[in-house]
């Protein structure tokens, strides 16, 4: 190991005090509230439920998965699994595909980021919006 890397295992394994905690905590809220804002924005029709991503390669991807219905369907159930179900839908979308992938992407995120979305779909069923 180089002092590089036993350098960033250090930042990486260091904890911060509890003022760093508290903060962390805020920013939490705050990112569940702006979750919860936009989704409750989607269910009036103000927002697009689209996102769009600038990438040659999966710009590529979803072309071709137009194309090719099969291997939509097996990349599809592929990633169904991964998420936990038993498999996609049987007329798989190419969203399915990349709203499949992107949510197991965001399982590298931490995990403060996918507990801020559950909570905030949480508010909104609570509030009577269940729509999304």
């Amino acid at each position: 190991m180089t002092d590089e890397d036993l350098e960033e295992l250090r930042a990486q394994t260091e904890t911060g005090d509890r003022i760093d905690t508290e903060s962390d905590v805020e920013t939490d809220d705050e990112l569940v509230d702006e979750i919860a804002t936009n989704l409750e924005a989607i269910e009036r029709g103000d927002l697009q439920k689209t996102v769009s991503v600038w990438d040659a390669e999966i710009a590529a991807l979803a072309r071709a998965l137009d194309e090719r219905p099969e291997d939509r369907q097996r990349i599809a159930d592929a990633l169904a699994v991964e998420l936990g179900a038993e498999s996609a839908p049987s007329d798989a979308k190419k969203s399915h595909v990349l709203i499949y992938a992107l949510r197991i992407g965001l399982r590298s995120a931490p995990d403060d980021v996918l507990d801020a979305i559950d909570e905030a779909e949480d508010r909104l069923e609570d509030s009577g919006l269940t729509g999304l």
